[in-house]
């Protein structure tokens, strides 16, 4: 059960709503990329392909650490699981559905292509302890796959324990 909370509504509101659209709960979201090891901190990089030098420029002096963030959040990168999801074998449609595998996968390929390529930043882990982490959201969705709830929920807990959060 989710904990009590003072409502968003008045005057210092805020929706998760706009239009026809209604906006995730930002732990549940941002837990579910971290545990496939997709940081969302690279969804929509790709943008930053179609800014100018001075758009960018802003960005950067509004975002001072930008490249560090990007490049923390980058390590976490799971190729293998991309791989996997990129494939969309019938066993893994029946887990994340085409939408997602056909939507977001090709242009979360997109975002970390402009990490590397754009930006500098190596995707990937880099440390022992990167690999780890790794191994445990390859882990989680290879469960998932095989539909051993129980594993995936202790090789999601296990991920969350080693980044310090849920999402």
């Amino acid at each position: 059960p989710r904990r009590a909370r003072k409502l968003h509504i008045g005057l210092f509101s805020y929706s998760r709503r706009f239009r026809e659209t209604t906006l995730p709960r930002a732990i549940p979201f941002t837990a579910f990329f971290y545990s496939l090891g997709l940081p969302p901190e690279l969804i929509g990089l790709r943008a930053i392909r179609e800014l100018s030098e001075e758009e960018y420029s802003i960005v950067r002096q509004l975002h001072i650490n930008l490249i560090h963030d990007l490049t923390f959040a980058a390590r976490h990168v799971s190729w293998e699981n991309l791989s996997l999801l990129a494939e969309k074998e019938l066993d893994v449609q029946k887990v994340f559905g085409s939408s997602f595998l056909d939507g977001f996968i090709p242009s979360y390929m997109e975002d970390i292509a402009t990490a590397e390529e754009v930006l500098g930043i190596k995707c990937g882990p880099r440390t022992a302890s990167d690999r780890r982490y790794v191994n445990t959201v390859e882990n989680l969705l290879i469960s998932l796959i095989e539909g051993d709830e129980g594993e995936a929920k202790n090789e999601l807990l296990k991920s969350a324990m080693m980044r310090g959060s849920l999402g």
